[in-house]
């Protein structure tokens, strides 16, 4: 396939392009991480008699260069910062027939040579070159300039390149090829509007990516690189064209470029300044910096209030500071008059005067005002219009408070991953972190944004909603904050960090001390909190302990600022509280004593009743979403039928999913499901709270809950419910009888969460004891973590990569170990626990295990979590624990039926959906399949067989649950990690129709010398297949996989196997294969050999077995 040519670009754009170079980002070599395989020089040339480089080598040189030899077999240059749209300039210089590149996203190469052929080609100097897109199943040609622009080897030549990535949507559906909008070398346009289908061969990373480094390889040949530039752009607006159709590029504007002249022409230069460092005195602030890449938080002053708030440096302050400037005045941050508010002389700029595209253009300019590392955009194309104006109403990931309060737990800048932000309806917005027991942060505005979690694998963190204004604490601490028996605050940073807080981590993870002697240490416990339902503003009840005494703490908090706080419970003995008096004043207390040092101290009491009232500085001026009409609470479900790829006998049909509060669609991704005794079905999500279906409709039972991958009903109509979220496992229920939840009790958050992306609570499952399990997934990051000689997951301590158990009584028990990615936990009929590992380091492919107290299961990395180890320990290396790790009971070969297992289910539907009782139903997220699992004895152990069931569902299958009917409800997510179903979430139902039974592999077994395999049929084969025909109709093929630090295995010792003979049962629903013998290669660390057949029947049919 040959890359598309498109159309010249005029004249007037390239203008553009060349105007947009506003400031030149921070040039080699800083940009550059360390390579072994270059070097610097300060000069360099070209030898006549040897052609090669001649360079003058000097450690603080500005020239990188590579004599072409990879140590590694790569020589990666790269850039320590990744970029997405992206302008990239520099020069180079290189000896004849080097086959030099460079790697735009250290994925695209782009030839860089020396002047030589007549004819451009593949290695002329911008080439593309040529490629295999392994996703689509297709090869590429290279695509050869438009003209052989280079100078002779040994001279310098200057490279400029506009790029736009790849695009996917929500799905991770790929929408749009990597677009290189040209390339120009030596001012001579080389490419245009060219599309590249996937990455190359030498590139950095073997898959496409939103972002990259800039690379070069030194594997490719010599060359020298100086005044290498990159900045970050914006070309979302940019069509890339299918077909023969043109880009449209000519019809864009850049926005800076017009910032920058309706900044000139309006005279802001007179009372701004815009240099790095200029202390001039004007009437203004300066700009340089002000607005970046990632907003900053700068201080203002409401004159209306004298109120003082921290707000987010974004394109809605640069709004209002325009068309507003009076209402909210800048705090000088610098100069003889830091810490005051600007004079409020700046005109106002109505939109009569000054359009909305004109605004935003301004602050596109102002953004690239910046150091390199802050620099946003330095180009950024828009329809000639002006972008869209945004809208945050639309925006599904800012989450709107109404008339009802809203809760939502999670990560967020300057607090834990547990904390719980609270929105109540006259728009002030807290958060309680039960890291101190207390409220470590208060804004008014929008009430979240969900952007930094909710999209793609998160991360990111939530962030105060829209136009948000933070009232600054000063670093005195939160609010009310509760002291122990020795008057020290209450401290859990080393189980639940402040977001991103390495050092903090770090030390937790090497500390001597246990996990659970740290936790023992602190004589304190967070226990839930209950929000009244009955009560549409309320706010919640914060519930805690502090060594004997137990208090629940409401702060109701008005819109004038008034601020009150009652506290209910039980004191044992006296109970003191440190009050920030930088952030409320006017302080009376109707109980206790109130100290001059600001603690306010209360006595013991059986019935605590107490209130302290403040004022607290408030904005009079907030932002607040336009009230609407929806009744989100209680909806009706309606079900749409759908396509998959099912046996005969079976349909499928979507619930599609319910609407917000502001009649948005929810991200409905399903991934705890569980029915109530009395038919009801509890469906819990990753974001969009719990649901109950009752009678054909969707009930909203609780909201906030972050990353809810499990639930158990406990009473009879799925009104009390056991869920697990990243934070802790929770006890939800309604206790007033109004369907809506209000208690949310903490039943376990005694491990480690830190706020890292992958730290997901798989589970729970409860025994017939009333003990609760669940998985604690290892981590992904290279911060603050051990990874056990893996390369990639690893633990922060705190029970990563473990089982465990809750018993009733509250009893927090580490129960299994060694747990990689363990997003599959079930509990079989018979009381058995079962989890499946996802393929990665140590895990060579996926598999299925027994779950058993006290086992290891394959990835040492939470071994450190072990009594007295650290990650020092000789004892937990792989090494020494390879040989204990307990073996799979199934293998899902990698990238043949499954990558990434999901929950399972087991049919005891009495035949309801099919013969399959007793089976286990699993689901694969990535390739949305679903699978049956049939197990056998053999040996004294327990093994099975992996049957496809299923295909081209929807998303990614993760929650199979049978329902009373007999039909089974999957639900899906495709979000983070891509599925093949194409949706980004989805709720199915697969019915059969009680008669048709498709021929099948119904089961699969080997004996123990892997002599004999056994299959069982759905159907008797026809009479005219004779013994003969199978025999030379039926495939057999088996191999190993090799557990170790590596990212998954290869497929080991490949055979094929012949057969000896072929038996057809009297019913003939039996067939017997004697199978021929064979030399297995023995290896280390080896797993289970795994056995898949293939047979046509004519219909053909497969199974993967696995022996022992």
């Amino acid at each position: 396939m040959t890359l598309s040519q498109r159309s010249p670009l005029s004249l007037f754009f390239l203008i553009l392009v060349a105007a947009a170079q506003l400031q030149a980002a921070e040039l080699s070599p800083a940009i550059f991480n360390p390579s072994d395989d270059w070097e610097l020089a300060t000069d360099i040339g070209l030898d006549a008699d040897s052609g090669e480089l001649t360079p003058q080598q000097h450690p603080e040189g500005d020239i990188f260069y590579t004599k072409g030899e990879a140590s590694d077999g790569n020589g990666y240059l790269r850039t320590g910062a990744t970029y997405a749209d992206q302008i990239i300039s520099f020069e180079y210089m290189v000896p004849p027939e080097s086959e030099a590149a460079v790697y735009v996203q250290g994925r695209y190469e782009i030839r860089l040579s020396s002047h030589g052929e007549q004819t451009p080609s593949a290695s002329t100097s911008g080439a593309l070159q040529a490629g295999f897109d392994t996703e689509r199943d297709f090869a590429f040609d290279a695509q050869a300039p438009l003209l052989d622009a280079a100078k002779p080897a040994g001279e310098w030549n200057t490279v400029e390149i506009r790029f736009r990535p790849h695009r996917k949507d929500e799905a991770f559906n790929k929408v749009a090829n990597a677009f290189f909008l040209d390339i120009s070398i030596n001012g001579e346009v080389v490419q245009k509007e060219v599309q590249i289908p996937y990455y190359n061969s030498g590139s950095i990373q073997h898959w496409e990516q939103y972002d990259g480094p800039l690379v070069f390889r030194a594997a490719n040949g010599p060359i020298a690189i100086q005044n290498a530039r990159i900045d970050h752009a914006n070309f979302e607006e940019v069509l890339v064209p299918s077909d023969e159709e043109s880009s449209n590029i000519s019809e864009l504007v850049d926005q800076v470029e017009l910032g920058k002249e309706t900044f000139t022409a309006l005279g802001c230069i007179e009372c701004h300044t815009t240099k790095k460092g200029d202390t001039s005195f004007k009437t203004g602030p300066n700009l340089y910096g002000l607005f970046q890449r990632y907003p900053r938080k700068r201080e203002i002053v409401e004159p209306a209030t004298g109120a003082h708030f921290s707000i987010d440096a974004d394109r809605s302050y640069a709004k209002r500071s325009i068309r507003l400037p009076a209402a909210e005045l800048a705090i000088a941050e610098s100069g003889a008059n830091a810490g005051e508010p600007y004079l409020p002389v700046m005109v106002t700029y109505t939109e009569e005067i000054l359009s909305n595209a004109k605004v935003d253009a301004i602050y596109r300019y102002l953004a690239t005002l910046n150091d390199p590392e802050t620099r946003d955009a330095v180009q950024v194309l828009v329809p000639k219009d002006g972008p869209t104006e945004y809208d945050p109403t639309a925006d599904p990931m800012e989450v709107l408070v109404l008339d009802r309060t809203r809760i939502q737990r999670g990560t967020m800048e300057g607090l834990s991953g547990r904390s719980i932000h609270v929105g109540l309806p006259n728009g002030v917005n807290y958060t309680f972190d039960p890291r101190t027991l207390a409220i470590e942060k208060l804004w008014q505005g929008g009430f979240v944004n969900g952007a930094g979690e909710w999209e793609n694998r998160g991360g990111g963190g939530f962030s105060p909603g829209f136009a948000s204004k933070e009232i600054d604490f000063a670093g005195q601490g939160g609010l009310l904050t509760p002291l122990d028996s020795e008057g020290s605050p209450i401290d859990f940073s080393f189980k639940e960090a402040v977001f991103r807080d390495w050092e903090t981590i770090d030390a937790s993870l090497h500390s001597s001390e246990d996990h659970l002697e740290m936790l023992a240490k602190i004589d304190a416990k967070f226990l839930g909190y209950s929000l009244d339902s009955t009560q549409p503003d309320a706010a919640p009840f914060f519930k805690y302990r502090i060594g004997p005494n137990t208090l629940a703490v409401q702060a109701n908090i008005n819109s004038d600022g008034t601020a009150t706080f009652l506290l209910s419970g039980k004191l044992v003995q006296e109970q003191a509280f440190s009050i920030n008096a930088n952030a409320l004043g006017e302080i009376t207390v109707d109980s206790g004593t109130l100290g001059e040092d600001g603690r306010w101290i209360l006595p013991a009491t059986a019935n605590l009743q107490a209130s302290l009232t403040a004022k607290i500085g408030l904005a009079s001026l907030v932002w607040r979403p336009e009230p609407v009409e929806e009744n989100h609470l209680v909806q009706p479900l309606v079900v749409k039928e759908t396509e998959a790829d099912l046996p005969a006998g079976y349909r499928s049909e979507q619930y599609v999913q319910p609407v917000d509060n502001y009649g948005r669609d929810l991200l409905f991704e399903a991934t705890a499901i569980d029915v109530a005794p009395d038919g009801t079905i509890v469906v819990g999500t990753r974001t969009a709270g719990i649901w109950r279906i009752v009678d054909g409709q969707w009930r909203l039972f609780a909201e906030g809950l972050f990353d809810c991958l499990g639930l158990v009903v406990e009473d009879e109509k799925g009104l009390t419910i056991v869920a697990g979220q990243k934070p802790e496992l929770t006890r939800i229920s309604d206790t007033d009888g109004d369907g809506i939840a209000d208690s949310f009790e903490t039943l376990a958050d005694q491990f480690s969460y830190h706020g890292n992306y992958h730290s997901y609570m798989h589970g729970p499952v409860r025994d017939a004891d009333g003990n609760y399990y669940f998985n604690l997934n290892l981590l992904h990051t290279d911060d603050a973590i051990y990874k056990g000689q893996g390369a990639y997951m690893g633990t922060s301590g705190g029970f990563s990569g473990w089982t465990i158990k809750v018993t009733p009584e509250g009893e927090f028990i580490p129960w299994a170990n060694g747990l990689r990615s363990p997003a599959s936990l079930g509990i079989d009929p018979e009381g058995t626990i079962w989890y499946a590992d996802n393929q990665g380091e140590f895990v060579s492919t996926s598999k299925l295990f027994i779950l058993q107290e006290g086992k290891f299961y394959g990835h040492p990395a939470g071994l450190i979590d072990l009594p007295n180890m650290t990650p020092d320990s000789a004892e937990i290396q792989w090494s020494a624990v390879a040989e204990g790790r307990e073996k799979a009971v199934a293998l899902f070969p990698h990238n043949r039926v499954a990558n990434s297992p999901g929950h399972m289910a087991w049919d005891t539907t009495g035949g309801a959906f099919g013969p399959f009782a007793g089976q286990i139903f699993i689901g694969d997220q990535t390739q949305s399949k679903l699978l049956r699992v049939a197990t056998y004895e053999v040996g004294g152990q327990l093994r099975a067989a992996v049957i496809p069931f299923g295909s081209e569902l929807q998303s990614g299958l993760m929650r199979p649950v049978f329902l009373p009917d007999g039909s089974l409800l999957i639900g899906q997510t495709g979000r983070g990690w891509h599925a093949q179903g194409g949706k980004i979430a989805s709720l199915q139902r697969l019915v059969w129709d009680g008669e048709t039974i498709a021929q099948g592999i119904l089961s699969a077994s080997l004996d123990e010398a892997e002599t004999t395999l056994k299959i069982e049929l759905t159907q008797p084969l026809e009479k005219s297949l004779t013994e003969e025909i199978l025999l030379s109709e039926t495939q057999l093929e088996s191999w190993y996989y090799r557990d170790a630090p590596d990212y998954g295995s290869p497929e080991l010792d490949l055979i094929e196997h012949s057969f000896a003979a072929a038996t057809i049962s009297e019913d003939r629903k039996t067939i017997t294969f004697k199978i021929e013998p064979s030399e297995f290669e023995p290896h280390e660390h080896k797993t289970s050999r795994v056995y898949h057949l293939e047979l046509a029947l004519p219909e053909q049919l497969e199974a993967y077995v696995t022996g022992l």
